[in-house]
């Protein structure tokens, strides 16, 4: 049977959680489909990585005092670091791996969802370190909060925390509580940059490695490289998509990244695999 995808325009949580369950058998129709999504697309993300559930969310509260800040997940990282900068606040956050020149405008649920290096995360943490609450809809249709304003709450299970980086494929977010900063406090990035010229279509590889083996990196990669990290051991060069990719060396405790591939080893992902179980028995989003 040949299905055509709705476009749902969803306003409010509710509706994220009524289009999930409405389209249920179109969702588990498509399951193939989830496997081919764009590298960068959570704009237009749904639970069968098709183009049709668009998030319309603007929320923004800001507890300026407190350096906490309730965002829809749906407001581009551009818009969102700009309210900030009002109050002279500001997530310590430099997207120095990536090369799309668009990537401030993607937004905060791709940022959260990938949960890939950035070039202050030496001194400044991650997209881990700065969630400390996330509202949004499981697989299976279920509405959930977890997290809180403090930035320590040992109530529960720290589910928040256990998203970022899933690419979505637990449940579709709806908002954030982020931990933010002082901009007069961020420090200068140590990203270095290299040779290579983005061209149009680029896509990044990331390898990160130990302490001992960066040096090594370094030179295993001669004038092909980007950006690098020196501080977080990360060298990130550029493979355009028509081009076959120059093979990395492997260092053994070492991790490359690829758009579609995971940073997870065989632990990570028995326990994600599981947790899929529970969270999305049936499939619906993100694989």
């Amino acid at each position: 049977m040949s299905w055509a995808w709705p476009e749902v325009r969803a306003t409010s949580l509710e509706a994220v959680q009524d289009a999930i369950l409405a389209h249920r058998e179109l969702i588990l129709s498509q399951a193939p489909q989830r496997w081919v999504r764009p590298p960068h697309a959570w704009n237009h993300v749904a639970p069968a990585g098709a183009a049709w559930l668009r998030p319309s969310h603007d929320a923004f509260e800001l507890f300026a005092e407190d350096f906490i800040v309730q965002v829809s997940a749906w407001l581009p990282l551009a818009e969102v670091q700009a309210r900030l900068a009002e109050d002279g606040l500001t997530l310590p956050f430099a997207p120095e791996f990536e090369p799309d020149p668009e990537a401030m405008h993607w937004p905060l649920a791709e940022w959260v969802g990938a949960a890939l290096p950035h070039g202050l995360e030496a001194a400044h943490g991650s997209w881990r370190d700065w969630v400390l609450g996330t509202a949004g809809v499981t697989g299976d249709g279920v509405i959930f909060r977890s997290g809180s304003r403090v930035a320590k709450n040992v109530a529960g299970f720290d589910l928040h925390t256990f998203l970022v980086g899933s690419e979505h494929s637990f449940a579709v977010p709806w908002s954030y509580t982020l931990r933010v900063g002082a901009r007069a406090a961020v420090r200068a990035s140590p990203v270095e940059h290299g040779p290579q010229v983005p061209e149009p279509d680029a896509r990044p590889r990331l390898q990160r490695v130990l302490p001992e083996h960066w040096e090594a990196l370094v030179r295993s990669r001669g004038d092909h490289w980007w950006r690098r990290d020196p501080l977080t051991h990360t060298l990130c060069w550029l493979v355009a998509p028509d081009v076959p990719d120059t093979e990395a060396k492997s260092f053994g405790d070492d991790w490359i990244y690829a758009p579609g591939t995971s940073l997870l080893g065989p632990d990570e992902l028995w326990a994600m695999s599981r947790a899929k179980s529970l969270f999305d028995p049936e499939l619906k989003l993100q694989p």
